[in-house]
């Protein structure tokens, strides 16, 4: 359902903990979103129909693995596959004490996100876009907002599935994408019972 604030917090999330703990892929989708399912010609059933395919990356080998799912799926069903790393912009005390942020800072940044996105996605297959969008800004807010700009019909997450006191204090960048999403979210494990086959 999507549920945030008291009432998730009381009675916590079931998805949330899926995510969390599941030795599998996990598929969220919420009973109100932009959806990728379409409706079949002339039968009662539905069809997965996969335009467009957003996949976070934090050069972690979790997000390389969501980076394998993506290919696999933006192969199989022709779609288009997006790529977005987001900064979250470390600020720093300057000697008057006040928090130094320059756009030259900020331009170094993106230029060596940049860096890091094209030597972490050469290695992948000829279907993994050339580029990847760079965002300054905290992950899950950017995520969720290059999904809505970009109408994704899919979001594909990598997540280590911390828990307990370092997931408390830490978060969860896809445990909040999941929970305020506007579209499904897959998420995935670096270490998990899988789907990919090699060809």
């Amino acid at each position: 359902h999507g549920h945030t604030g008291v009432k998730r917090v009381l009675f916590a999330s079931t998805a949330e903990r899926i995510v969390q703990h599941a030795p599998c892929p996990v598929l969220v989708v919420r009973e109100r979103e932009h959806e990728f399912l379409g409706d079949a010609p002339r039968t009662n059933h539905r069809t997965i129909d996969l335009k467009r395919l957003l996949v976070p990356i934090d050069f972690s080998e979790c997000s390389r693995k969501a980076v394998e799912y993506g290919v696999a799926l933006a192969g199989e069903f022709r779609a288009e596959m997006l790529c977005l790393h987001a900064i979250e912009i470390p600020y720093g005390m300057g000697e008057a004490g006040l928090i130094v942020e320059t756009e030259a800072f900020n331009k170094l940044l993106r230029e060596e996100a940049e860096q890091h996105a094209s030597a972490f996605l050469q290695n992948q297959t000829a279907s993994t876009p050339q580029g990847c969008t760079i965002k300054l800004g905290t992950p899950y807010r950017e995520i969720i907002r290059m999904a809505d700009e970009r109408q994704i019909d899919l979001i594909i997450l990598g997540t280590h599935g911390r828990s307990g006191v370092r997931h408390f204090l830490l978060g969860s960048t896809a445990e909040r994408v999941v929970r305020h999403a506007h579209c499904p979210v897959m998420v995935v494990r670096e270490q998990e019972h899988e789907f990919l086959q090699k060809v």
